[in-house]
């Protein structure tokens, strides 16, 4: 987004199904899981080929995409080991209840 506006997506109210729930905030499709005890969120379209990453394997802070096996940092977004355009990574808050994610800027 232009200019220093934040811009936070409202997910809903938190309950025992965002945990691996995949959201569409109307830019992105943003993956939300929980690593020990916090919700992150990632976009969930691999920036490679496009395939979703929530099918793909979580494993010592990696994701990889289940298509062509590409793994990115969860913090960063940084593909390891091929060169391939950053995952974007979500920043995370929650408010009265509900989760709320906005892209962290790169």
């Amino acid at each position: 987004m232009a200019g220093n506006q934040e811009t936070w997506h409202d997910l809903g109210l938190i309950n025992a199904e965002f945990n691996g729930k995949v959201f569409d905030t109307g830019t992105d499709e943003v993956w939300v899981f929980q690593e020990a005890g916090v919700f992150r969120a990632v976009s969930n379209i691999c920036p490679h080929k496009m395939g979703p990453v929530s099918e793909g394997i979580l494993k010592n802070g990696l994701i990889e995409c289940p298509w062509h096996g590409y793994r990115f940092n969860i913090g960063s977004g940084v593909s390891a080991g091929k060169a391939c355009p950053p995952l974007r990574i979500y920043e995370t808050k929650t408010e009265n209840g509900h989760l709320f994610v906005q892209e962290k800027k790169q």
